[in-house]
């Protein structure tokens, strides 16, 4: 598994980055918010399926529901 850093806006992607950002193995919480701003980590198999997960996270963010 790959890791992206995705930002989002408004709860809007806005970029979906490869990154080699050390993220702690038992750490559940990989978002950081500052204003209308996210980012967070992803693990995907490549960028497109890391946009499909951003996508999806925006989308559960925006709507307050969750996905399958």
């Amino acid at each position: 598994m790959q890791k992206f850093r995705v930002e989002l806006f408004k709860y809007e992607v806005k970029s979906v980055k490869p990154t080699e950002k050390d993220v702690p193995t038992n750490d559940t919480f990989l978002e950081e918010q500052t204003g209308d701003t996210i980012w967070a980590i992803i693990h995907a198999e490549d960028e497109t399926k890391a946009r499909e997960k951003a996508e999806k996270l925006a989308h559960e963010l925006k709507t307050g529901s969750l996905t399958e």
